[in-house]
């Protein structure tokens, strides 16, 4: 494992970027055992780096690399971080079912459609911030799936989804969420609006976290943090 040199991320074996703010990884990169301490030998590092680190981070939330397994298999690659909680204004929300737990900065709204033409509800809890929106879904899942399963599963579900709807798929990838779930995650541009999903499945039901902007912004770094800590928030 290594820390980033840029945002301090713990980036686990095999990767060549930091999945955080997409910086490559050098020889040179701090080992976990590191902690900054604000100084760099007398070399301040640069506010707008940081910043713009920060953004791409979500731009490429789910650029994992991928690796090969047997036949059209894939590996799922591990995500060993997971922020530690702050009281700062979010708090813990649950729905009314139950279904799982997630914290928001704020009272999510509510919402409800119908799935296809089966008589099946789809609830949303989102809030807005100007045109920034993020929120969990909750649907059925078209059918069980054992866990060991759930990555592929989803894959195979969701990214047809987006494709049939015209949508670009800028980045996709199977992963284990820092919770230990597997997840598929997905980022697509559909109709000037750009989508960071995350998708996991627990008891026949799926659940997408989500993230929008319209396409031709780019994140800031509060809403970049936003996103992350709502998708690593989420469990049953």
């Amino acid at each position: 494992m290594q820390q980033c040199a840029n945002c301090q991320y713990f980036v686990p074996a095999g990767y060549l970027s930091c999945p955080q703010c997409s910086m490559p990884l050098t020889a040179g990169a701090a080992t976990p055992h590191t902690v900054y301490s604000g100084k760099a030998g007398g070399n301040a590092r640069n506010p707008k780096n940081i910043v713009i680190g920060v953004a791409l981070a979500l731009i490429a939330v789910v650029a994992v690399t991928l690796l090969a397994g047997g036949g059209d298999d894939q590996q799922i690659v591990e995500s060993d971080s997971l922020a530690a909680p702050v009281t700062d204004g979010w708090r813990n929300f649950t729905p009314p079912d139950g279904s799982f737990t997630v914290s928001f900065p704020g009272v999510p709204e509510r919402s409800q459609n119908t799935v296809d033409s089966l008589n099946q509800v789809a609830y949303a809890y989102t809030i807005k911030q100007g045109d920034f929106e993020f929120g969990v879904a909750i649907s059925p899942a078209p059918a069980y799936t054992p866990p060991h399963e759930a990555g592929k599963r989803l894959a195979e579900w969701m990214r047809p989804i987006y494709e049939g709807q015209g949508g670009v798929i800028e980045a996709a990838a199977q992963l284990i969420t820092p919770r230990g779930d597997q997840a598929f995650d997905l980022v697509v541009v559909n109709s000037g609006v750009r989508n960071w999903l995350r998708f996991t499945t627990w008891n026949g039901s799926i659940i997408r976290v989500y993230a929008t902007l319209p396409a031709d912004k780019q994140p800031t770094a509060p809403q970049s943090q936003t996103y992350s800590r709502l998708r690593d928030s989420v469990r049953q």
